[in-house]
This record gives C-alpha cells, sequence and structure tokens, in this order.
C-alpha cells in the first residue's frame, strides 16, 4: 500500500526540524500561553501579583539582551522550506512559538481547509464568548492555508463575516474554507465555523493571486 503524500507548504513543515532553541521558544511561548490565560482570569492578591510581575520583569530582560530578529528582517535570507519554517511557527493564530496564538491547527481534508481551536478566556469578548474579531481572524487564516496549499500566491482582497450565534469559550470550534470560484487573479473562498453540528459563523472572502516574484520582491525591499 502505498503511503499517503506529504503535505508541503509554508504551513507543514516536517516536525524533526523541531529541535534546540527553536523547541525551547515552543515551550516559552506555552508557558507564556498558560501565563497569559491565569493573568486574565487569576483573583490573586496583591503581593503574589507583585512577585509575578517582578519574576516576568527579570524574564524579559534576560531575552531583551539576546540577539532579535523580525520576519521582514530575515526574509532575504529565506531560501530553502527549512529556512522560512521557525518564521512559520511564529505565525499569529497557528504558530506554536508565538503565545499569543491559541494555537489553531489547521489540515487539508480533500479539497478543503479545516481549523480546530478552542478559544480560552484571553480571547473572550462578551461573557463566555469568544471575541468576533478572533473568527474573522481566524477564518482569513484558514483561507490563506487554502490558497498556500493550493499553491497559489495571493492575499486578502475583501474578507466577510456573517455571526449567526455567539461563539463559546473553552470548546472546539472547527472551521472549514473552500474555493468557490476562480475568475482570473480572483478568488472567491467560502467558509464557516462550528460547534459541533451547529453553525456559529460564515465567512466570504475573495483573495487576490500575486505573482510569487512579485510577493517576494517587494517584501524584500521594505
Amino acid at each position: 500500500m502505498q503511503a499517503a503524500p506529504v503535505e508541503q507548504h509554508f504551513w507543514a513543515f516536517p516536525e524533526s526540524l523541531v529541535a534546540g532553541a527553536w523547541a525551547e521558544k515552543r515551550a516559552l511561548a506555552a508557558e507564556l500561553r498558560a501565563l497569559a490565560e491565569l493573568c486574565v482570569t487569576t483573583d490573586a492578591p496583591e503581593g503574589a501579583l507583585a512577585e509575578a510581575t517582578r519574576l516576568a520583569g527579570a524574564a524579559r530582560a534576560l531575552l531583551d539582551a539576546q540577539p532579535r530578529r523580525t520576519f521582514l528582517e530575515a526574509y532575504p535570507s529565506l531560501a530553502t522550506q527549512a529556512d522560512l519554517a521557525p518564521f512559520a511557527d511564529r505565525n499569529t493564530l497557528v504558530g506554536r512559538c508565538n503565545p499569543f496564538a491559541p494555537p489553531l491547527v489547521l489540515v487539508t481534508e480533500g479539497d478543503r481547509s479545516v481549523g480546530r481551536v478552542t478559544f480560552g478566556p484571553v480571547y473572550e469578548g462578551a461573557p463566555g464568548c469568544v471575541h468576533g474579531g478572533l473568527l474573522a481572524a481566524a477564518f482569513d487564516q484558514a483561507f490563506g492555508h487554502l490558497q498556500t496549499r493550493l499553491g497559489v500566491t495571493s492575499l486578502t482582497g475583501v474578507l466577510t463575516v456573517r455571526y449567526r450565534a455567539p461563539t463559546p469559550i473553552l470548546v472546539e470550534v472547527r472551521f472549514e474554507a473552500w474555493v468557490d470560484q476562480v475568475s482570473g487573479r480572483r478568488h472567491q473562498l467560502r467558509a464557516r465555523a462550528q460547534v459541533g453540528e451547529r453553525t456559529m459563523a460564515e465567512a466570504e472572502a475573495m483573495f487576490v493571486e500575486i505573482e510569487p516574484a512579485r510577493m517576494r520582491d517587494g517584501l524584500a525591499s521594505r
């Protein structure tokens, strides 16, 4: 029986690359993610908060003394998937090295991109509900994943979200994105977010295809 092909694109890199400092950054991000949730929800007394602030400040000072690079600064020197992979893992919503990321896990199922995520209290808007702007961002990320794994270099032109019901925190939300139609450089995409069988929100987007070289040159020149 032939093995299934390994998905290869910006957000699908071999986990074997994650070692050393990269693995430690993931571990740090996980601790910071948990700390952020505690910061939002804790009713600790003044003394405990003051000590936690001191310890957080010491960690910040330690890292502040180390070298750093943004994705934009590094971009001109990134030539291979292995070069790009650590920066993919810093992504705002899916990157396990980014403490802001929930993280959203995106995979390919047939001709669709499917994401699963549980938003915690850090992402709460109305009491008990995910902030609507985070749902919009997750839709945009699912559309980006869809285009990338199809080999289409594109940017968001228009994104419209229809909220059907408040989406609860602390339960898994499933995002599903697919191509509706393509007209020249314009790609019309659709998606939905579900909790169980219930649709919480739907999205439509128009992504504009861009030549890869134009994208690279535009970013590298910034």
